[in-house]
């Protein structure tokens, strides 16, 4: 996974619902059961933004584009600098 493109990974693989796998479970669970759960908003990071997030609020796609991908707010797509 690299800066900018793998929230694409997470999209792809995670977000789709890869599921969870113990060293005991037969890897055709994978195929077979949904199991990664939408992400969830959580941490004290969100009162810093300019138009906070609800903690426990679903992450959205474009959120998490926005912010692993570009780097930026993931309400406002503003560019956030450490001024």
């Amino acid at each position: 996974m690299t800066a900018g493109q793998g929230y694409r990974y997470l999209l792809n693989s995670v977000v789709v619902g890869d599921g969870d796998r113990d060293a005991v479970t037969a890897l055709t669970r994978y195929y077979e059961q949904a199991g990664t759960p939408p992400g969830r908003w959580y941490g004290s990071g969100l009162s810093g933004l300019r138009e906070p997030l609800e903690a426990g609020s679903e992450v959205r796609e474009e959120q998490l584009k926005r912010l692993l991908g570009h780097g930026q707010d993931p309400v406002t797509g503003e560019n956030r600098s450490n001024a």
